[in-house]
């Protein structure tokens, strides 16, 4: 997989977000989720900034990570026109000291009733919804604390369409998606989602 992505030309991960924000936005679903919280994607990573664009478009509210002892604080962005830094792992980040805006917490700011969409990167999905990340293992601790604090989250995987394969090999503390979004389609894997 890591070598398809290599061969991948830069402008293709670009159609494929704009396709895949198309996508999303004909969901019944995206009216009803009040914020959304989405990965910046890398050079070789499906393009988010469309679907960021479209979020704000609407008015929903769009938490950025940034990565802090060990695991992800989310920051507000009102724009994508935002200060931001390269991290050591070549990952888009806020830059929180120049722009002076505070991270929030997920159970702490929203309400456990509140439609929250949390956009997961991976190097691999399957139509089941299991996630191969890349090792580090931030959003797998990320949606274990989510669970545990709240009620309603939508946890959509979003990726390039050969990024889907029959079957992702997954561990005791590997979490699933709700849903998995491409440029060429969106499937969802369980029955919370309003289709």
């Amino acid at each position: 997989m890591r070598k398809r992505i290599s061969e991948t030309p830069r402008e293709e991960f670009i159609t494929q977000g704009k396709k895949a924000a198309d996508i999303m936005k004909k969901r019944n679903f995206w009216s009803n989720c009040s914020s959304v919280f989405s990965f910046l994607s890398m050079e070789n990573e499906i393009d988010t900034e469309p679907l960021i664009q479209a979020a704000l478009e609407k008015g929903k509210d769009v938490f950025v990570p940034k990565i802090e002892d060990q695991s992800l604080a989310f920051y507000q962005i009102h724009s994508l026109d935002f200060p931001f830094i390269i991290n050591s792992y070549g990952i888009k980040e806020p830059e929180t000291e120049k722009s002076r805006i505070k991270p929030v917490k997920i159970d702490r700011n929203f309400s456990k009733h509140d439609f929250i969409m949390i956009i997961c990167p991976g190097l691999a999905f399957d139509w089941e919804g299991n996630r191969l990340g890349r090792g580090k293992g931030y959003y797998d601790r990320l949606l274990e604390y989510v669970f545990s604090n709240r009620s309603f989250n939508y946890n959509i995987g979003m990726c390039m369409d050969f990024q889907v394969i029959k079957k992702v090999p997954t561990g005791r503390y590997d979490k699933s998606m709700h849903a998995v979004l491409t440029g060429k389609t969106f499937r969802i894997t369980t029955n919370i989602l309003e289709v």
